[in-house]
């Protein structure tokens, strides 16, 4: 084998040394199950749908109600493509004293399982308890209710699938993360032992051509 030959041979192993060092590094920070929905949209009027074909409607049974398909309609198919785990809605129609009702029928059913919900003033947050097995996938039932302390005939809101405020799926769990804190704490651990293990393969890699040249 001449130098040549050698020396394209290390370079292959050192690349790939280099590689598996990189994703060792970075293995602990890596986003698992990544594809989650994220889609925001809004709807006015008695009645609509989502961008998904999801269907919503204000006062289906009774009064004081909007909901997805509609207070008392039964359940949808959920159409997305990918899972979620959260589900945003803020109205911005409601007269002056009117706000969500936490008493009433305000609940989110996800495949049989109810989300914990928080209210805020107009802003409801759906989400699941355990973002991994009570999520939302494709094809799986689910329905929306949100009641009112006064009664409604129409509604503006803005809503939003996603898989969580805040959240990241690391290593199978969810955690709530900044993601930016987490790309340099990936780096700085990477780069406090990348450098002596590229130096030591660089030294191997010297010293194999060294010996071929004997």
């Amino acid at each position: 084998m001449n130098d040549l030959t050698t020396l394209n041979n290390t370079q292959k192993l050192l690349a790939g040394t280099l590689a598996l060092v990189l994703v060792a590094g970075f293995a602990p920070y890596l986003v698992i199950d990544a594809f989650a929905l994220t889609l925001s949209w809004s709807g006015t009027g008695s009645s609509g749908a989502d961008p998904l074909g999801h269907t919503w409607q204000v006062n289906f049974f009774g009064t004081n109600n909007w909901g997805t398909p509609g207070v008392g309609a039964g359940q949808l198919s959920f159409l997305g493509g990918d899972w979620v785990s959260d589900f945003h809605f803020e109205v911005f129609s409601l007269p002056p004293g009117c706000a969500i009702d936490p008493s009433g029928d305000t609940r989110f059913f996800a495949d049989g399982t109810q989300w914990d919900r928080t209210i805020v003033g107009d802003t409801i947050w759906f989400e699941a308890a355990d973002q991994v097995a009570d999520r939302l996938d494709p094809g799986e039932l689910f329905f929306v209710n949100v009641s009112f302390t006064c009664d409604i005939s129409t509604i503006t809101f803005d809503a939003l699938w996603s898989m969580g405020p805040d959240d990241v799926i690391v290593g199978g769990e969810i955690i709530p993360l900044d993601t930016t804190a987490l790309l340099l704490a990936g780096a700085q651990s990477v780069s406090m032992w990348m450098i002596p293990v590229v130096v030591s393969g660089a030294g191997i890699g010297v010293f194999v051509i060294m010996r071929s040249r004997k």
